[in-house]
């Protein structure tokens, strides 16, 4: 984020994370300044519940959206299934757009 700020200096950037992440935001390096510096929406993860007394904790402007649709695959294999051509649709939170999904995950990774 640091470098994005640097080079579009006039946007505010948004940072979306699953609750499994939440759960290790205290682990990331300079967190504390990501916080206070970010707006994080935090997406339910199976698994991973968040109290009103963890985000409460954490401060900064950390929303999280209990009611979003939540989806079994974790972000890594999410991207992996999409560029080795296996359709995990079924295993998505918005299967529906598994085919837009698929595009903009190759779009990204033939431009690095």
């Amino acid at each position: 984020l640091q470098a994005l700020r640097l080079l579009h200096p006039d946007t505010t950037f948004s940072l979306f994370i699953g609750s499994d992440n939440l759960a290790l935001l205290e682990r990331w390096y300079d967190h504390s300044r990501l916080i206070a510096t970010t707006s994080l929406h935090v997406y339910p993860r199976p698994g991973y519940d968040v109290s009103g007394e963890e985000l409460a904790r954490l401060g900064g402007r950390i929303i999280f959206h209990p009611d979003a649709p939540q989806s079994t695959l974790s972000a890594t294999e999410l991207r992996e299934a999409v560029l080795t051509g296996v359709d995990r649709s079924a295993d998505t939170a918005v299967p529906e757009q598994w085919e837009e999904l698929c595009e903009q995950i190759t779009q990204l990774q033939t431009k690095n």
